[in-house]
């Protein structure tokens, strides 16, 4: 609301934000209310979750790059012989990433 006031925003109620056909709502309307009647909390513990869960992403996602980098010599295709010696979190790790990384640098 700050930032509205600040900007001399005019609300707009968007009717959408009202019906169940939209699984947001159902979230918004259902699910949240029912789960903090339970955890009062539940919205900033939902909130940790997901940021922490980003960080892990951008670690991951980090340590891939790092590996794939010293350990690829082309960047158009990423040999499968570098997973032999990994287990298969490392392994799909790698190989989402080095897909993400190809579909990056396209």
């Amino acid at each position: 609301m700050v930032y509205a006031d600040y900007f001399k925003l005019c609300w707009i109620e968007d009717p959408s934000n009202e019906s169940f056909d939209f699984k947001r709502n159902v979230m918004r309307h259902e699910v949240l209310p029912a789960l903090q009647a339970h955890w009062p909390n539940v919205e900033k513990t939902i909130a940790r979750s997901a940021q922490n869960m980003s960080e892990a992403l951008l670690l991951l996602d980090r340590m891939a790059s790092q590996y794939l980098s010293r350990h690829r010599s082309y960047s158009y295709y990423l040999d499968l012989n570098l997973f032999d010696d990994l287990d298969w979190l490392e392994q799909k790790t790698l190989f989402v990433s080095g897909f993400l990384k190809y579909d990056r640098n396209r």
